[in-house]
């Protein structure tokens, strides 16, 4: 496996747990909606996720590394 394919890896392993730790926090909250759970752990996980690789990049490469990240996968 490429370098490439275990980050990735492992940002969709830390996408997952921080959803699922959001997921079980909503649960205790008692919320009347069932659809909160749901809908707040996918957006932490997805937000979560891209916070840590963004704070990864700044750690390791710097300010300006980090500003000319994109969305895309080129």
């Amino acid at each position: 496996m490429s370098k490439q394919t275990v980050a990735m890896i492992v940002q969709c392993a830390l996408s997952i747990v921080i959803g699922y730790f959001t997921f079980v926090w909503l649960i205790g909250t008692g919320t009347d909606n069932p659809k909160v759970p749901v809908i707040g752990s996918v957006i932490t996980g997805i937000v979560g996720s891209w916070l840590l690789m963004k704070l990864y990049v700044l750690a390791r490469y710097g300010w300006s590394a980090m500003k000319s990240m994109t969305w895309d996968a080129d």
